[in-house]
């Protein structure tokens, strides 16, 4: 596609654990591009659940080694439900990616915490 998008996928696999004693493998695809009009950097993540987020850059470090991405549209979520992905460059092949997510009456809190290699 022209290189105007760049790809991210996302496996987590959590363990068997009291509340959960099945355990649980979640996966999401996103896409990040460059709304010209807008001047905005977009992610637009589609989520196993059935979610998809529509976020947008809300910060970038001065060194460029931390992102904070908002939602402004989440898709099949309650009414008030807010979320945030984290991207935190480690070295050159790897992110820390951090997601937090507050539902209606909640404070955001950190849901999970990945880390992402780069694939040639």
């Amino acid at each position: 596609m022209n290189d105007q998008y760049l790809r991210m996928t996302t496996r987590s696999v959590f363990a068997p654990q009291e509340k959960n004693p099945k355990g649980e493998i979640h996966e999401d695809v996103g896409f990040f591009s460059y709304d010209k009009f807008a001047q905005k950097f977009v992610l637009r993540s589609f989520y196993v659940e059935g979610f998809v987020n529509t976020y947008h850059l809300n910060y970038l470090s001065e060194v460029g080694d931390t992102l904070i991405f908002e939602a402004v549209d989440i898709e099949n979520g309650p009414e008030g439900t807010r979320a945030r992905l984290t991207f935190i460059k480690l070295d050159d092949g790897r992110l820390e990616q951090k997601f937090f997510v507050a539902f209606p009456g909640q404070d955001l809190s950190c849901f999970s915490t990945n880390i992402l290699n780069k694939k040639e």
